[in-house]
């Protein structure tokens, strides 16, 4: 079974105070003695222009990005996005990194060479900085792949174990979409159809895979520290999504009183079995 991970989704903060400091370079003495509660003020001090020049960079994208203004959010006085890359500072001690799943495809492009965990230690070297979304998903296509019936027809007849308290939320017809937990929860997982999703999004002209299932790790707070630790130890993000899976759901073939003794299905253990494993 061919299966790619993808990095769908970041949020995560700066202090600007220490970006200013070890990541622009300002002298300490501009800095020294500030209370955190005026560093709001600090970036008074610099232009927009220069502010968003220096996380540009700090992200390592063309200096000739262009970002257009937008409506603030979340609090922030300023706002920047280019597709779904969004920067935010402003009224507060945050510089705000915000990429949807299309932002992090744009990410990708822009910056040919990106390495994620590469990029996400280069955050977490700033010494004050805060992860607040992370989303992790697996794709696969094709014959072999996933098929989005047998998710919705094991899900609908209970033949699965979840670590998750809710019941499952199963939506059919323009789109099928299959989630464990609830948006507000630290740990959710959505599997749905990509292939019909992108159907219904794009031109017909346009090709698009077969048999396209997405298994989306939606993590928040300190789900997305956890990941991170993980990531960061085994340097390797396949490990740590496979781990989470193989741990927090599994589809059986039955469902038994004693959930332990429920029989894995051999499309589902294809699956989130780590490849090495399952030679």
């Amino acid at each position: 079974m061919n299966k790619k991970i993808l990095v769908d989704w970041l949020t995560c903060t700066l202090g600007i105070n220490c970006f200013m400091r070890d990541f622009v370079g300002l002298e300490e003495k501009d800095f020294r003695d500030k209370d955190p509660l005026d560093t709001a003020l600090d970036a008074s001090h610099f232009t927009d222009e220069a502010v968003l020049s220096h996380v540009i960079h700090f992200l390592g994208l063309p200096s000739d990005t262009k970002l257009m203004p937008g409506r603030a959010h979340y609090g922030y006085g300023k706002w920047y996005f280019y597709g779904g890359i969004r920067l935010a500072w402003g009224n507060c001690d945050t510089i705000m990194i915000d990429m949807t799943g299309e932002g992090c495809r744009l990410f990708e492009t822009l910056v040919p060479d990106l390495d994620w965990l590469t990029f996400i230690k280069k955050v977490t070297k700033m010494q004050v900085h805060n992860f607040s979304r992370l989303d992790v998903a697996c794709d696969t296509q094709g014959k072999g792949g996933l098929r989005m019936r047998d998710i919705l027809r094991f899900t609908l007849d209970g033949r699965y174990v979840s670590r998750w308290k809710l019941p499952p939320r199963i939506v059919q017809g323009r789109e099928e979409t299959v989630d464990f937990g609830s948006p507000k929860s630290r740990t959710m997982l959505r599997i749905y159809n990509k292939s019909l999703e992108r159907e219904c999004k794009l031109n017909d002209d346009i090709s698009i895979p077969e048999n396209w299932v997405r298994c989306e790790l939606q993590l928040r707070n300190d789900a997305v520290d956890s990941f991170i630790r993980e990531w960061m130890k085994r340097g390797d993000i396949s490990a740590c999504y496979f781990g989470i899976m193989a741990n927090q759901l599994r589809f059986v073939k039955e469902r038994k009183e004693n959930a332990s003794r429920s029989e894995i299905v051999k499309w589902w253990r294809d699956f989130w079995i780590m490849p090495s494993l399952s030679d």
